[in-house]
């Protein structure tokens, strides 16, 4: 991986390899969510984001004969700059129920353990749907990049109405899709003990609580669309049902044609990423002997992973079942 560029747990490891704060949060936040594990995040290079410049197409070049010369050209480049996102959360624990917990900062950490879970549902949410052209809040996620079923890098799988999920292939990597986090901060993670005050209860009454804030900075950039591929339109009401029968699914030659819009030389890094009702469709069908496209590899965290045309699936709960069926561009 490129210098600068680690996964929440080298970033952790990075910063705060005692875990004494930032490492144990950030320890929290990769432990909560698959596709966590999988994000490698870089610094920004602004303090709200990050700007790259991205080619869109390649310069022309010239067949040269001896005392001929040659062509002047350029590639195709355009400047984008991907916004990051403020999340934040507040935990507030009875300062009593502290002190019988010994006062630890161990103790708090676990009460607030749930707001960090939260964080990272939030994030993963926003990689999938984030659209900061409708919500300046928002960073903007992979849907929105693939907006139409006619986009470049988007398969049709054919559904119709409201009920079809998306299914993705990532590349991760600095040249290809990578988180980021402003600049000149800690992984664009901050946690600050608020120390004791009053709270109130809902008659307006006074107790003591201790309280705790944490902010997270994370953002999305793609600095190759061709490293993010995308089949939509997925009808998980049809996803029972059987070669040959009426509305059938054909996820093999779906997710066969989006593999193969990544381009060969980066498939090797690239991650595919589901709902759960298409993850459990693909693990039935894993049980196949036929479907030679779907096995069970390698023993990761206690969990025998499921490979399809031999990239690892990771089940993603933030992608809907829900998606309205994308149409062509206008």
């Amino acid at each position: 991986m490129a210098e600068g560029v680690r996964t929440l747990a080298e970033w952790g490891q990075f910063l705060d390899p005692d875990k004494k704060t930032i490492g144990t949060i950030i320890e929290l936040l990769a432990q909560t969510n698959e596709i966590m594990n999988d994000i490698p995040w870089m610094e920004g290079n602004e303090m709200a984001g990050h700007t790259s410049i991205i080619r869109t197409d390649l310069p022309e070049v010239t067949l040269r004969g001896l005392y001929q010369g040659v062509k002047k050209t350029k590639s195709g480049i355009s400047k984008v700059t991907d916004p990051t996102a403020m999340i934040a959360a507040r935990g507030e624990i009875d300062i009593d129920l502290v002190n019988l917990n010994g006062n630890s900062a161990s103790y708090r950490m676990q009460e607030n353990q749930s707001f960090i879970e939260s964080m990272t549902q939030k994030v993963a949410e926003l990689l999938g749907y984030g659209n900061n052209t409708l919500n300046k809040k928002e960073f903007h996620g992979f849907a929105p990049r693939y907006p139409y079923k006619d986009s470049p890098n988007v398969v049709d799988a054919g559904g119709s109405g409201s009920n079809c999920a998306s299914m993705y292939a990532v590349v991760w990597g600095v040249d290809a899709a990578c988180g980021i986090f402003p600049k000149g901060t800690k992984a664009g993670i901050e946690e600050k003990d608020l120390g004791e005050y009053d709270a109130y209860d809902e008659n307006g009454d006074p107790y003591r609580v201790v309280g705790d804030e944490y902010k997270w900075f994370p953002g999305l950039t793609v600095k190759d669309w061709r490293c993010v591929s995308r089949v939509c339109n997925i009808d998980v009401t049809k996803l029972d049902l059987s070669p040959g029968d009426s509305g059938y699914i054909d996820l093999r030659k779906a997710t066969i044609k989006a593999k193969n819009k990544i381009p060969g030389t980066k498939r090797s890094r690239m991650i595919w990423y589901c709902p759960e009702p298409v993850m459990s469709m693909l693990e039935m069908q894993a049980g196949d002997p036929k479907n030679v496209h779907l096995r069970y590899g390698e023993w990761q965290d206690s969990k025998n992973v499921l490979f399809l045309h031999g990239r690892p699936v990771r089940q993603v709960d933030a992608l809907l079942t829900t998606e309205t069926a994308l149409t062509a561009a206008p």
